[in-house]
């Protein structure tokens, strides 16, 4: 059921928008908290807002 349910994702289209979107270079990608949404430089360890600890930092 999984299996079909992702696939039907895939060929609707919406994989392909995501996938479009985020092409390109990594550093323009832009980093946000995941506690508090806050935009990150992307140098940071915690957040300067909320504290929070960046995830693969």
């Amino acid at each position: 059921m999984r299996a079909a349910e992702l696939l039907k994702w895939f060929e609707s289209g919406e994989y392909q928008k995501i996938i479009d979107k985020h092409t390109g270079d990594i550093e323009s990608l832009e980093l946000t908290c995941l506690k508090c949404g806050l935009k990150l430089s992307g140098t940071e360890t915690f957040c300067g807002n909320c504290g929070a600890k960046i995830s693969g930092r």
